[in-house]
């Protein structure tokens, strides 16, 4: 429950306060791993891409999307691979 928090914090500022958001995806990423929750790791992953996106580094956004992508493919995860 708490990484779906943090990512929905994370998609409301993504675009008014970046590091915010970057640090958000982070701890959502940490905490995800720490329990073993791939679907939350992934989406944090992507998170971080929309990132670098947002600030116009679109080679780091795109490692970040398609590191993102092959997890909720592992996993499997049809909407999050949707949402890549």
């Amino acid at each position: 429950l708490k990484v779906q928090i943090l990512l929905r914090l994370c998609w409301h500022e993504s675009s008014s306060y970046p590091e915010k958001h970057k640090q958000l995806a982070d701890e959502a990423i940490n905490i995800s791993r720490r329990i073993n929750y791939p679907s939350g790791e992934a989406a944090g992953i992507r998170s971080i891409g929309i990132y670098h996106m947002n600030k116009g580094e679109y080679d780091k956004a795109t490692e970040y999307v398609y590191q993102a992508l092959q997890l909720f493919e592992k996993i499997p995860d049809v909407k999050g691979v949707g949402n890549c």
